[in-house]
């Protein structure tokens, strides 16, 4: 239990500074609201999702290269600065494709100034990474938060005010990322100064592009598959769907954000300064099912109060996302379960497993879109997001927990799931069914509903603690 405490304790520190950067999709909602069509959200959620896949290709899995080779750093290391060499080569690549692309295709150049923004933030966006890998590896948590506190400020302050103030409608968010993730990155570097070697180091610079390259596609992978719903719904549909689709996303972001984020971010050097401990493999199905548990009670939570908060707002426009939320959010779920089980990918050093996975993740996606494209619409490309993100979790399972030795198929684990079934059930009957009683009311007893699972939980984990200790 303290192994699992100390996960904890780490999880809530980067969750709380990655939180607020991802958070900023949630912050920035009620600008979206109030002064964006869903025509022009859903132009900025096509953009803002080719951007999340530049940011990865850009990224070149770079941050992991820095954790794989500076195992300390109570001395000067030189894998941030050539980290930061591979990332401007990679971008410098990107940027002269898309330069390219807009001469030759009209189609490209019709948005030439909106792909100059996505190109510019992709490229700081990634070099952002390694100044909080750095405080990371150092445990400097005050300085991460602060620094992802910092690009919060300024990119909702941005934001708003172009938004308020000028009429560059859906471009000024994209202003907005510009700044923040520039400022950021220059103020990080400057604050890692002292930590690293500017240097360049051929034979690093080599290991760290080839190790890199080996986990791109695994990182890139989930980005794709939640991108391509955008591509392909507006290959058949219009801006407007793509921004009922995009709302449904940053909804699911609940869970996403709150959750899966600060885990994944604590899980893999968690489970690095764990492996050699003698109850590990009981260390990692504890949180195995303690992740099952408190990522549906976030899934459960958000299916329940989403459309109070919609009526709440007084915003009806968007209400028809909500039915999608919920593919998201189980999406984002198998997620956090793939890192997980691909923890033990990397303890066994066999880094094609990651490329097998993403290409497979990304084939199986393709596939499902081809088959089904005459009959695309907002909820075929939903459910193909979540059937792609559960073939990328069974494909981690196979590949990785042979090291990690989770027992799925546990008791516990099929009561929850058993469990979660039947509250669904009770939860769709709250969100349907007409009660004579005022909306706060009605809040109130979800609410209540909501205190009662988690205290369930809370019970569950004492009496694990208590057979522990025993």
């Amino acid at each position: 239990m303290k192994a699992i405490k100390q996960l904890l304790g780490d999880s809530v520190v980067y969750g709380i500074g990655g939180l607020f950067v991802r958070a900023t999709q949630i912050f920035i909602l009620p600008l979206i609201l109030i002064y964006l069509k869903k025509d022009e959200f859903g132009v900025l959620d096509y953009f803002l999702n080719i951007k999340n896949i530049l940011i990865i290709l850009y990224g070149w899995g770079i941050l992991t290269s820095i954790f794989k080779y500076s195992e300390k750093l109570e001395k000067k290391s030189k894998s941030p600065f050539n980290g930061i060499l591979i990332i401007i080569v990679v971008s410098f690549i990107g940027g002269l494709i898309i330069s390219l692309l807009s001469l030759y295709s009209n189609s490209v150049n019709e948005y030439w100034e909106d792909l100059l923004y996505v190109h510019i933030i992709s490229c700081f966006g990634a070099l952002f990474t390694i100044p909080l890998g750095v405080f990371r590896l150092n445990r400097k948590p005050v300085n991460y938060v602060a620094l992802n506190l910092f690009y919060t400020i300024v990119l909702l302050g941005s934001s708003y005010y172009l938004i308020i103030t000028t009429n560059y409608n859906y471009k000024s968010v994209l202003i907005g990322h510009v700044l923040a993730s520039s400022l950021s990155f220059i103020i990080g570097l400057f604050a890692i100064r002292k930590d690293i070697i500017f240097k360049f180091e051929y034979s690093l610079f080599k290991k760290m592009l080839d190790f890199g390259f080996s986990i791109l596609l695994g990182s890139l992978s989930f980005v794709i598959l939640l991108a391509t719903s955008r591509f392909f719904l507006k290959a058949g549909a219009s801006f407007e769907e793509v921004g009922l689709l995009g709302m449904a996303q940053r909804i699911s972001l609940f869970v996403g954000a709150l959750l899966i984020s600060p885990f994944a971010l604590a899980w893999l050097p968690f489970v690095k300064s764990k492996v050699n401990d003698k109850n590990f493999h009981a260390i990692a199905n504890r949180v195995f099912t303690s992740f099952l548990w408190i990522g549906l009670i976030f899934t459960l939570t958000l299916e329940l109060i989403q459309k109070d908060v919609f009526l709440l707002i007084g915003n009806k426009e968007y209400l028809p996302s909500l039915s999608y939320v919920i593919p998201f959010s189980i999406s984002y779920l198998m997620q956090g379960l793939y890192f997980i089980f691909s923890a033990g990918i990397f303890l066994s050093g066999n880094t094609k497993h990651y490329k097998i996975i993403g290409l497979s993740s990304i084939a199986f996606n393709l596939t499902l879109y081809l088959l089904l494209y005459n009959t695309i619409s907002i909820g075929v490309v939903s459910y193909i997001t979540l059937l792609s993100f559960v073939f990328s979790v069974i494909l981690a399972y196979f590949f990785g927990n042979k090291r990690i030795k989770i027992k799925v198929l546990q008791i516990r684990n099929i009561l929850i799931l058993l469990l979660y079934s039947f509250l669904f059930g009770m939860v769709f009957s709250f969100n349907n069914l007409n009660y004579n009683m005022s909306l706060y009311s009605l809040i109130a007893l979800k609410l209540l509903f909501i205190g009662i699972l988690f205290s369930l939980h809370l019970i569950n984990e004492r009496k694990v603690k208590e057979k522990l200790d025993s």
